[in-house]
C-alpha cells in the first residue's frame, strides 16, 4: 500500500502535466488543478511513523522509495512550497496566454524536485533530478526576453556540466558499490580506489545545483528572469536538492575526509561573503536575493564541509543543515514572491503597508534576529560546528556571525529597494489572489520550523535559542548589522541621490569569462563562405511548408510551427529518449 502512495507523490503532478498538450477543456482542467499536484507529496510529508523502504521491481532498474529523518523534512519544505507557488502562479498567470507552457514546465519539474527527495536508489534519484534540471530551463525562459534567453543559455550550459559530473560520480560508486541502492553508496566510495574523484565530481555536480562558489553563475542569471513563482521554487526548492545530494551521497559521517571538508569550507565561506558583497551592490531585487541565497547556502555547506572533516560532528551538523535548509526555504519563497506581490499593490497605502511589513518580518527572520526561527535555525547550525576539527570552531565561531551582519544589510537594501522601487509599480487585478497564497506561506513558516524539531523528534530544542548565551550570540550582528544600516540611511538622507559605489553585473564571474572568450575567438574570414544546408532544418520547414500551403491559419498548421521551433524539438526529443529508456529497463 505504501508504495502506491509513494507512486501517487511522482504520478499526479505527472499526469497533469500530460494532460495539458490535449488542450482544450482538458488543459484548462491541468492548469486548474496544478496548485493541487503537490497535495499527495505534502499528506506523505506530515510528520508519521517511520515506514520500511517500497521497492518497485519493475521500474527501472528496481526503484526504491522512502523517506529518512533528513529526507522527510526537504519533502515537507518542497511539498509546501511548490504548493503555495502553485496557487499564486495560477493567479500571478492569469492574463498570460502561455500559461499552459508555464504550468507544462512547472510540472514536470515539481515531480522532478519531489521524486528525487524519496527515491531511495541512484536510478530513480538521477533520473528525478534530470528531469527537475532539464524542465526547470522551460521556467527559466518563459518570458523569451533577451536577458531570459541570455540566462536560459547559461542555465542550460551550467546544467550539462553537472549532469556530466554527476553521471561520471554515480556510475563509478554504483560500480564500487555492486548495488544501486542509495544506502550502500557512501561505503562503495570509501572502498572505492578512485573515491576522492567520486567525492569531487560529486561536490561539482550537486555544487552546481547549490550555487557553490565558483559554481553559481547561472543562478543571479536565472531568479530575476523568471516568473515570480518560479523564482521561488528555484531558490527555496531547488537548490536544495544540491545540499541534499550531498547529504545522501556523500561519505559524510562514515570517515574523516579532512582535505575534502578543508576545501569545502573555504568554497563555502567565499560564497557566504562574496554572496553578500555582491548583492549589495543590486539594484534588482530578485537579484539580489538570488546572490542572498548564493550567501546562506554558504553558511549551510560549512556544516556541510566541517562533517567531512570530522565524523562525529555530523550526527549533530545534519540536523542543523535539515533545519536551516527548511527555515531558509520557507522564507525566502516568502520574500520572492513578496516581490511580485509589491509589484500589484497599486495606489493603495493599506496593500502597501501591509506588504512591507510582511517583507520586513521575513527579511528579519533571515538575518536570524533573536526570537526568530532564523535565529533557532542558526543556533542549531552552530551545535555542529562547535564539536568540529579542533581549531576550526574558534574562528567559524567568529566568521559566520560576522557575515550575518552582512545578511542584515542585505535585507535592508532588499527592503529599500522594495520601497523606492517596486510598491506600487503597477495592478493587474490579480492582488487578491496573489495576497493570499503569499499571507498563508508567511503565516506557515515560522510555526512549521518552530515545531519541526517536535514533529520529527529531532535531538535538538527549540528552547535553546532562549538560552542567553544563544540570545546574545543572535542578537549582536543584527544590532551591529542595524547600525551600518543607519549610519548608511543617514548619508543617503545628506545626498540627493542613492549611494552605490561600484556596480557588479548579474553573474560576476561570468563577465570577464565571456569577455576572454570573445576575444579569442577566431576572427570571421572575409568572404562569407555559404555554410552546407541543414537536412534536419531543410525537412523541417519543407514539412511545415505542406501543412501551411494547404491549411493556412488553422491548427494543424500552428501546431506544426509549434513542433519546428528548436526549444519544442529538442524538448520533445529528450522525451522520446527518456521514454524509449524507460521502455528498455521496464521489466
Amino acid at each position: 500500500m505504501m508504495l502506491y502512495l509513494w507512486l501517487l507523490v511522482l504520478a499526479t503532478p505527472l499526469t497533469v502535466a500530460f494532460m495539458i498538450p490535449f488542450g482544450g477543456a482538458i488543459r484548462r482542467r491541468a492548469i486548474d488543478l496544478m496548485p493541487f499536484a503537490a497535495i499527495p507529496a505534502l499528506i506523505m510529508a506530515l510528520p508519521r511513523e517511520q515506514t520500511a523502504i517500497e521497492v518497485a521491481d519493475w521500474l527501472l532498474l528496481g526503484s526504491s522509495f522512502g523517506v529518512d529523518q533528513t529526507s522527510q523534512i526537504f519533502l515537507l519544505l518542497t511539498a509546501t512550497l511548490w504548493t503555495v507557488a502553485g496557487f499564486y502562479a495560477r493567479y500571478y498567470h492569469a492574463d498570460d496566454v502561455e500559461i499552459h507552457r508555464f504550468a507544462f514546465f512547472f510540472l514536470l519539474t515539481m515531480t522532478g524536485n519531489l521524486g528525487l527527495i524519496v527515491a531511495m536508489d541512484i536510478v530513480t534519484f538521477y533520473a528525478s533530478f534530470a528531469l527537475m534540471t532539464f524542465s526547470a530551463y522551460g521556467l527559466v525562459v518563459h518570458t523569451r526576453s533577451a536577458k531570459a534567453l541570455r540566462a536560459g543559455k547559461v542555465y542550460i550550459v551550467m546544467a550539462v556540466i553537472g549532469e556530466g559530473f554527476l553521471l561520471t560520480g554515480m556510475f563509478m560508486a554504483a560500480y564500487s558499490a555492486g548495488s544501486t541502492q542509495a544506502e550502500f553508496i557512501r561505503e562503495g566510495i570509501l572502498d572505492s580506489q578512485r573515491s576522492n574523484l567520486i567525492i569531487g565530481c560529486l561536490l561539482a555536480g550537486f555544487g552546481i545545483k547549490a550555487g557553490a562558489i565558483p559554481l553559481h553563475v547561472w543562478l543571479p542569471l536565472a531568479h530575476p528572469v523568471a516568473p515570480t513563482a518560479a523564482s521561488a521554487v528555484l531558490s527555496g526548492a531547488m537548490i536544495k536538492a544540491g545540499l541534499l545530494g550531498w547529504i545522501t551521497f556523500l561519505p559524510i559521517g562514515e570517515a574523516a575526509l579532512p582535505g575534502w571538508g578543508t576545501l569545502l569550507v573555504v568554497i563555502s565561506l567565499i560564497a557566504a561573503f562574496s554572496g553578500v558583497l555582491i548583492g549589495l551592490t543590486q539594484d534588482d531585487p530578485k537579484t539580489l536575493l538570488a546572490y542572498s541565497s548564493i550567501s546562506q547556502m554558504g553558511f549551510i555547506a560549512t556544516v556541510v564541509a566541517v562533517g567531512l572533516a570530522e565524523p562525529r560532528a555530523w550526527g549533530v551538523a545534519a540536523i542543523g543543515c535539515a533545519l536551516y535548509a527548511l527555515h531558509h526555504g520557507l522564507i525566502k519563497g516568502a520574500l520572492f514572491l513578496g516581490v511580485g506581490v509589491a509589484h500589484e499593490t497599486g495606489n493603495d497605502r493599506n496593500r502597501q503597508r501591509l506588504v512591507l511589513i510582511g517583507l520586513t518580518v521575513v527579511a528579519i527572520a533571515l538575518a536570524g534576529a533573536p526570537l526568530t526561527t532564523g535565529a533557532m535555525a542558526k543556533t542549531a547550525l552552530k551545535e555542529g560546528v562547535y564539536i568540529g576539527p579542533e581549531g576550526w570552531s574558534v574562528w567559524l565561531d567568529w566568521l559566520l556571525p560576522v557575515a550575518a551582519i552582512g545578511t542584515t544589510v542585505l535585507m535592508g537594501r532588499f527592503i529599500w529597494l522594495i520601497w523606492r522601487h517596486e510598491l506600487g509599480h503597477v495592478e493587474h487585478g490579480q492582488y487578491r489572489g496573489m495576497m493570499i497564497p503569499w499571507i498563508i506561506l508567511v503565516g506557515l513558516a515560522f510555526p512549521i520550523v518552530w515545531l519541526a524539531p517536535v514533529w520529527f523528534q529531532l535531538d535538538v530544542s527549540p528552547a535553546v535559542a532562549f538560552e542567553p548565551g544563544n540570545l546574545w550570540t543572535s542578537t549582536w550582528p543584527v544590532l551591529i548589522g542595524g547600525a551600518i544600516l543607519g549610519v548608511i540611511w543617514w548619508q543617503i538622507a545628506r545626498t540627493p541621490r542613492e549611494i552605490t559605489p561600484i556596480r557588479i553585473p548579474a553573474g560576476d564571474v561570468l563577465i570577464p569569462l565571456e569577455w576572454a572568450l570573445a576575444r579569442i575567438r577566431p576572427p570571421e574570414p572575409d568572404e562569407v563562405v555559404p555554410r552546407p544546408p541543414d537536412p534536419v532544418a531543410a525537412l523541417s520547414a519543407s514539412w511545415y511548408g505542406l501543412f501551411a500551403e494547404s491549411q493556412q491559419g488553422s491548427r494543424t498548421s500552428r501546431l506544426a510551427g509549434w513542433f519546428v521551433r528548436w526549444d519544442v524539438a529538442g524538448l520533445l526529443f529528450l522525451t522520446i529518449g527518456m521514454v524509449l529508456i524507460l521502455f528498455m529497463l521496464w521489466r
